[in-house]
C-alpha cells in the first residue's frame, strides 16, 4: 500500500517480501533557501539519519535523465538506500541539488521508524500540482563594454599664406673711399717776348727783375679712385600681421556604426522553448531599438546557463514596424556548452535592418520539454 506522509510518502508492501534498496518519495515541501516553493529540476541527492544524537550521511547520488522537475515544492523521486539502516534511524531527512548547483534546504522525513520491506516497483504517480509563484529576480548583470569611437574625418586644407612683413630700414652709408692719386704736373706756360733794347746809357743800375709770366693751364683731372667697401647691414623690420584664418574643410564621411548592444543582462528562462522559438519578456525581457542605418557587419554572442536540445539555437530577429512582424538578424546556429561564450562569425546586416527605429529581440527555440536558460546575450556592430 501506499502511505501518503508529510512532507513524503513512502511505497511500502505488506508482508515478509526481501527488503529492496530502491525507495519511492512523493515530497511536497521542497523550498528555496528564502522559503518560497522551487520550480525546476534537480540532478543529486543527499539522504541522512538522525542516530546517536547526531545526524549523518546515509547515501547520495544523481538522479538518471531524464532529470525530476519540481513544481510548486512538489516531486516524486526514486533512490537508493539501505532499509536496514532506514530502520535504526529515529528520523531521516533529505538534500536536493539544483542544475545550477545550489543546495536546496533538506527536507525532514517524519515516517519512522520505516517498515523493512518495500515494493520492487514505484506505484503509479499522481496528478501534477499547480505550478509554485515564480522565484525573485536575480540581479542584473555587469554592463557592457563602451563601444570604440568613429575614425576621425581628414584635415581640411591649410589656409592662405599671410602678406609679406614692411621692409627695414636702409643701413647706414659705407665710409668714403681713399683720394684718388694725383695728376700729372701741367705744362710750362711760354715765356713772354722780350723787351726791345734799351739805349745805351750808362750803365745804370741794374734793373728790377720782370714779372713771373703767367701760370701754365691746369692738367687734367685724374682717374676716379675705386668704390670702398659697402656699409653694414641695417636690422631686420618688423614682422607683418598675420593673415586671416583660411576656410574649414569640407566634413568627412559618417564612419561605420560601431557598438555593443545587450539584449540580455540578467538570467532569461525560456520555458518549454518549441521548434517555432520562444520570446521570454520576465526581467525586462530582451527587446531593445537602436539606428542601425550606418551598421555593416555585426557579431552575435551569448551564453546558456541551461543549454536548448541539440536542435534549438538562439536566433537574433529585428522588426521595423514597431514589432508587428519579424525576419532573421543573426541565426547562432546548433551547439551550445553550459556557461561557455558562444561568438559567431562575423555577418552582413541584412539591407532591411538598416533603418533609424529597428526594434531588436532574442528568440530560443527547443523541442518543447527542455527550459532554455540564457545568462547573457549581445550584438557587436563593427565594420
Amino acid at each position: 500500500m501506499r502511505s501518503h506522509l508529510l512532507p513524503l510518502a513512502l511505497v511500502l508492501l505488506q508482508g515478509g517480501t526481501p527488503v529492496p534498496d530502491t525507495l519511492d518519495l512523493h515530497l511536497t515541501r521542497v523550498l528555496r533557501v528564502d522559503g518560497s516553493p522551487f520550480k525546476g529540476r534537480v540532478e543529486s541527492w543527499e539522504m541522512e539519519k538522525f542516530e546517536s544524537g547526531e545526524w549523518t550521511v546515509l547515501g547520495s547520488g544523481s538522479f538518471p535523465l531524464p532529470l525530476p522537475r519540481v513544481r510548486g515544492g512538489v516531486v516524486d523521486l526514486q533512490v537508493q538506500a539501505n532499509q536496514e539502516a532506514l530502520g535504526l534511524a529515529s528520523a531521516l531527512r533529505i538534500s536536493l541539488t539544483t542544475l545550477e548547483r545550489v543546495k536546496l534546504p533538506a527536507v525532514e522525513l517524519n515516517a519512522v521508524p520505516f517498515a523493512l520491506s518495500a515494493a520492487s516497483a514505484p506505484g503509479t504517480q499522481g496528478p501534477e500540482g499547480p505550478p509554485g509563484p515564480a522565484g525573485p529576480q536575480g540581479p542584473p548583470g555587469p554592463t557592457g563594454l563602451t563601444g570604440a569611437t568613429g575614425a576621425t574625418g581628414p584635415a581640411g586644407p591649410a589656409g592662405p599664406q599671410g602678406p609679406t612683413g614692411l621692409t627695414g630700414p636702409t643701413g647706414a652709408a659705407g665710409p668714403q673711399g681713399p683720394p684718388g692719386l694725383t695728376g700729372p704736373t701741367g705744362a710750362t706756360g711760354a715765356a713772354g717776348p722780350q723787351g726791345p733794347p734799351g739805349p745805351t746809357g750808362l750803365t745804370g743800375p741794374t734793373g728790377a727783375t720782370g714779372p713771373q709770366g703767367p701760370t701754365g693751364l691746369t692738367g687734367a683731372t685724374g682717374a676716379t679712385g675705386p668704390q670702398g667697401p659697402p656699409g653694414p647691414e641695417g636690422p631686420q623690420g618688423d614682422t607683418g600681421a598675420v593673415g586671416p584664418q583660411g576656410p574649414a574643410g569640407p566634413q568627412g564621411p559618417v564612419g561605420t556604426f560601431r557598438a555593443f548592444v545587450n539584449l540580455v543582462v540578467s538570467q532569461l528562462q525560456y520555458a518549454n522553448a518549441g521548434p517555432g522559438g520562444a520570446e521570454e519578456t520576465t526581467n525586462g525581457g530582451s527587446r531593445y531599438q537602436i539606428d542601425l542605418t550606418t551598421a555593416t557587419n555585426l557579431v552575435g554572442q551569448v551564453v546558456f546557463s541551461t543549454v536548448p536540445p541539440p536542435a534549438g539555437v538562439a536566433r537574433f530577429e529585428y522588426s521595423t514596424n514597431g514589432g508587428t512582424s519579424w525576419a532573421t538578424l543573426l541565426d547562432m546556429g546548433t551547439g551550445y556548452t553550459v556557461n561557455v561564450l558562444k561568438i559567431s562569425p562575423v555577418s552582413p546586416v541584412p539591407a532591411g535592418a538598416m533603418v533609424p527605429d529597428c526594434l531588436l529581440r532574442l528568440v530560443v527555440t527547443g523541442d518543447g520539454q527542455i527550459d532554455p536558460r540564457v545568462q547573457k546575450a549581445g550584438l557587436m556592430f563593427r565594420p
